[in-house]
């Protein structure tokens, strides 16, 4: 009940309590037939009365205004409990990777060796590989990275990066290079991160002669899972579990 909705009761209670004192003092002298003489004091004994029951209907209307500040109180605290409960919904909804995000990070491209395979050379040393995305991922985590996605997938608690024949996958789709590797956290300590000597970017800039770019940027942004996690068998512990 909204507090509009209380104080109108409390003021249609102290009108109507009013209105029906004057109503029985009226009708009250007219059942009496006496002299001018008598009509004072049956006025005053009235008056008398009337001023008792105002007196309790006064008590009762300070008892319903104690019970509409309680009942105030109480809506108050649900209000601010669903508040509550609300951000913190809000908060696993994005450690859970369901809703799109945005913040200060990095953006990472990395891209296959622009060059012609040279005869009898292994092609495998001149392409980007799963492992190497999965490599740059964990670091991103580890360096506490609060968002990520690979080509606009979003990294969830269950996603898995791995070849395909020659594709790399995210999440069970494809993606094709030049791989784009978003992550939202501190800028300078996820490039940092990256950028340690004998680290996965030196090794596939030196190395390999992977290109690799590490921009920083104030926003960045990351969108939703695409699909969501579904559980077959895992299924939550009594809340009294250690």
């Amino acid at each position: 009940m909204r507090r509009v909705d209380l104080w109108f009761i409390l003021v249609a209670a102290l009108l109507g309590g009013l209105l029906g004192l004057h109503l029985r003092t009226q009708r009250e002298l007219r059942k009496v037939n006496l002299p001018p003489s008598m009509r004072l004091e049956v006025v005053q004994a009235l008056y008398l009365n009337a001023k008792q029951e105002n007196e309790q209907l006064r008590s009762e209307i300070e008892t319903l205004r104690s019970r509409i500040a309680e009942l105030e109180g109480q809506m108050a605290q649900g209000e601010s409990r669903l508040e509550s409960l609300l951000q913190e919904m809000e908060r696993w909804r994005v450690i859970a990777g369901l809703t799109p995000v945005s913040g200060p990070g990095i953006i990472v491209t990395v891209d296959d060796r622009q060059v012609k395979v040279p005869l009898g050379a292994d092609p495998n040393g001149f392409i980007v590989h799963d492992s190497d995305l999965l490599q740059i991922v964990n670091e991103l985590k580890a360096a506490q990275a609060e968002a990520i996605s690979v080509n606009g997938h979003r990294i969830g608690a269950m996603s898995a990066i791995r070849c395909s024949g020659p594709i790399i996958t995210v999440n069970g789709a494809g993606i094709p290079s030049p791989f784009e590797i978003r992550a939202i956290g501190d800028p300078e300590v996820l490039a940092s991160a990256l950028e340690l000597p004998g680290g996965i970017i030196s090794q596939l800039r030196d190395v390999a002669g992977i290109r690799v770019s590490i921009v920083k940027s104030r926003e960045v942004q990351i969108p939703a899972l695409l699909v969501t996690p579904t559980f077959r068998f895992a299924v939550p512990l009594p809340s009294s579990a250690p």
